[in-house]
């Protein structure tokens, strides 16, 4: 659902998917369970629009990480380079990947046919300035992001 959420005389364009037991993608394999765990572990945050804070709740940053790599988009690949470069590769994955995905190797598929290629793309630096708008994300950190991403193929 994509709607105007008002607050006072300010007003943002949110986009909110909802989600029922699970997340699925574009082909058979790409399948996030919502169990639990992701329920019991979110987070509730603040928003602002305006001069108003609005709450609302995010997954834990593993179960974050994990919807992010199943669905692969350009724009998730993206978030996935800054998510990795600021706050690494998070803690209990593995064991999340196992709970959470129907077909665990979806995961490292996703990583080897399309997060690391595109990363290694040599357009990808400017596509993601593009988005962030700002040049602090360099060859240096791509390289570094790259290493940590590709640790996960292991």
């Amino acid at each position: 659902m994509i709607d105007l959420l008002k607050a006072g005389d300010e007003s943002a364009r949110v986009a909110i998917d909802f989600m029922e037991g699970e997340v699925r993608g574009r082909t058979s394999g790409q399948v996030v369970l919502i169990d639990s765990k992701f329920v019991a572990n979110r987070m509730k945050v603040k928003m602002r629009i305006g001069p108003s804070d609005i709450g609302m709740f995010v997954p834990d940053y593993v179960d974050y990480f994990i919807l992010k790599v199943v669905s692969g988009r350009l724009s998730d690949v993206r978030d996935i380079a800054a998510l990795v470069w600021k706050k690494s590769i998070p803690d209990n994955l593995e064991r999340r990947m196992v709970e959470m995905l129907p077909t665990p190797s979806i995961f490292r598929t996703q990583l080897a046919d399309s997060i690391i290629p595109d990363i290694s793309d040599a357009k990808f630096i400017d596509s993601w300035r593009g988005t962030f708008v700002t040049t602090a994300f360099d060859d240096e950190v791509r390289e570094d992001v790259l290493s940590r991403i590709c640790g996960l193929l292991l």
